[in-house]
């Protein structure tokens, strides 16, 4: 259908979508004569068959919006035809804005990576079905069962986050999304190093005369001692974290300090660490942490000792000396759920030396 005629003449030309209560009119590029249009199509001028085009294109744009809005379940407005109301309200816009209100959850490298694998797609497209397919899509990859659960969960967060600031709406698509449940992960048994092992760490790591593999020996011996994550050890400042004898762990989000107290060689390590700080890449030190490893004994093609290696270490000794679930999941800020699996590990190789003593 023709608008009115505006300059010489020249009336736009709109798609009409007309039925089921909905009567919108959506505007083209195309301007045209009311001669030279006979309701349905353009005739009469030179370059005809390109106009034409132009306005087949945007009934196919508009009739697969309108048919993947039946299939969707979702109300079909004029927000959700418009073009431009598309290109403002894609999945992509609000996802930019996720990460930046969200910098705590892991590295903001990874969860690019996550959403870059999302479709490029309107929040008001978004159907019952968006995060199976997305599930799907994933499977597809061969990806292992704990990257699975980790990037369907981060995406299910995106979704509830756009619930919360009544972005999505659509009572059916809010139901889907609150009741997904990404697929389960695998608890691997975490690598951790012996109390004896991290001694004779502590002894090869002070003979070093690398002193960059030193100081990647001494910062990962922190995160033994101190059960600090990676991210932790390139943020560590010694003069805002070490309070006369205690070394504060972490704090919570009510902001209560979690902290313990300075022993040795505890005391030795964060010495080292005050007047060294940790400046090589990622990639560095953890290809120094394997070095120090092999210089230790430890067989790397057998185990996989990581920077992590070491937070998990920490949480063994804790349990070791005699601190329960809850007390360890606190100093690490994980959840007791997490610490049972350090718990369930200790039980075992209690329960192997009784039958080896049994036997």
């Amino acid at each position: 259908m023709l608008g009115n005629a505006g300059k010489e003449d020249f009336c736009k030309v709109y798609v009409r979508v007309t039925g089921g209560g909905a009567d919108f009119r959506l505007p083209t590029t195309v301007k045209v004569k009311k001669e030279d249009f006979t309701g349905k199509k353009i005739t009469g001028v030179h370059n005809r068959k390109q106009l034409n085009d132009l306005i087949q294109k945007e009934r196919h744009r508009v009739e697969t919006l309108i048919l993947d809005a039946i299939l969707k379940d979702i109300a079909i407005t004029l927000e959700l035809l418009s073009e431009d109301s598309g290109s403002r309200d894609k999945l992509s816009t609000y996802i930019k804005k996720y990460l930046e209100d969200t910098p705590g959850l892991n590295t903001r490298r990874t969860l690019k990576s996550i959403y870059k694998k999302l479709p490029e797609v309107s929040i008001n497209r978004i159907g019952v079905d968006f995060l199976q397919d997305h599930e799907k899509m994933l499977r597809g990859q061969n990806l292992d069962q704990n990257t699975l659960y980790n990037q369907t969960k981060k995406v299910k967060q995106l979704l509830l986050s756009l619930i919360d600031k009544d972005k999505i709406t659509n009572p059916k698509v809010i139901k889907a999304i609150t009741k997904y449940s990404p697929p389960p992960g695998v608890k691997n048994i975490p690598e951790f190093l012996t109390i004896k092992e991290v001694n004779d760490w502590m002894t090869v790591t002070k003979s070093l005369v690398n002193p960059n593999k030193k100081t990647a020996g001494y910062y990962f011996l922190l995160s033994c001692h101190g059960g600090y994550r990676i991210s932790d050890l390139y943020r560590f400042d010694y003069d805002k974290w070490v309070k006369d004898d205690i070394l504060i762990v972490r704090a919570n989000k009510n902001k209560k300090i979690v902290s313990i107290p300075i022993y040795k060689p505890l005391d030795e390590i964060l010495l080292y660490c005050k007047n060294h700080t940790l400046k090589m890449s990622e990639k560095e030190f953890r290809e120094f942490i394997r070095d120090v490893a092999k210089d230790i004994g430890i067989n790397l093609a057998k185990r996989n000792i990581t920077p992590h290696t070491g937070r998990h270490s920490f949480a063994m000794m804790m349990l070791k000396k005699g601190l329960n679930i809850d007390e360890v999941s606190e100093l690490l800020g994980d959840t007791p759920d997490v610490a049972r699996v350090y718990a369930r590990i200790l039980n075992e190789q209690i329960a192997g030396k009784i039958k080896k003593h049994l036997d």
